[in-house]
């Protein structure tokens, strides 16, 4: 498959959209109002990401479980995806995470070693930092009131930095958001995601034993450096790469970041002793 022909399929029971020749890789993908396949602008968004390493390997871009019933766990999402990596590879494949994706990755590697070759993470973290875990809180509280507009207004003036035209973009979600995301008119997916996600710490799950490697901006506001850094601890053996000057979506397109994840990800694995 070329780097720009892109195949709509399902894995599992979740949406799936693959790009691109060689090895496998999974990647999961950062938050958004809805857990399926994005359409439109968003779509496009989502497929220049999977184009970076698109050369390299066959990516598959895996969304989230879609009508989510009430009660839901990070640890039921985190089955799904297993899942559908059961169903379609008979062998252990690289997984890429990034933010939201990177939390199911790390629970993925941890609850399902045998389904994980190398890990990469990025834009991530062991746990929601003090913002994270503040802004989290507000989304939540927001979303339970089911009024999409304004969730949508929210989300976006959450990940956007206020130096980077934080207002108007948040005005744009207000009056187009429905039209953009529109499997995220229904709120209650995301709302569950973020209560599932809002639990999610490392430091009470297995050992990670994949080869790991973590990529993180120096400015993300989600993730502080203590966070990234207890992360790095947690995973024996954990490689870490912080672009200093990067953010927390930014850093996602970074040059070196990216080529530094596609020479990590396309090492050989060293044989179990």
């Amino acid at each position: 498959m070329s780097r720009r022909r892109v195949l709509d399929r399902r894995l599992g029971g979740l949406d799936c959209m693959v790009m691109g020749a060689g090895p496998p890789l999974v990647m999961l993908p950062g938050l958004a109002p809805e857990n399926r396949r994005p359409v439109g602008a968003i779509r496009n968004g989502e497929l220049q990401t999977m184009a970076q390493y698109a050369r390299d390997f066959t990516v598959y871009w895996l969304g989230r479980p879609v009508g989510m019933a009430d009660g839901t766990t990070f640890a039921d999402i985190t089955a799904a995806t297993a899942e559908a990596l059961t169903l379609e590879f008979d062998r252990p494949v690289n997984v890429l995470g990034i933010s939201t994706g990177g939390s199911i990755a790390q629970q993925l590697a941890a609850s399902y070693p045998e389904l994980v070759r190398r890990l990469a993470l990025v834009s991530t973290g062991c746990r929601l930092g003090a913002h994270a875990a503040a802004t989290q809180q507000e989304m939540i509280k927001i979303a339970a009131r089911g009024n999409a507009r304004q969730l949508m207004a929210a989300f976006a003036w959450d990940i956007v930095p206020a130096w980077r035209g934080r207002i108007p973009l948040a005005a744009l979600m207000y009056g187009f958001g429905p039209r953009l995301y529109p499997g995220g008119r229904d709120v209650k997916d995301l709302y569950l995601t973020l209560v599932a996600e809002d639990a999610f710490d490392l430091r009470a799950l297995p050992t990670i034993t994949a080869p790991t490697l973590i990529v993180n901006g120096g400015r993300d506001r989600f993730y502080e450096p203590e966070i990234v850094h207890e992360t790095a601890r947690l995973i024996p053996g954990s490689t870490l790469l912080v672009r200093e000057k990067r953010g927390h979506v930014t850093v996602v397109s970074d040059r070196r970041a990216v080529a530094t994840t596609i020479g990590f990800l396309g090492a050989p694995t060293p044989p179990l002793p």
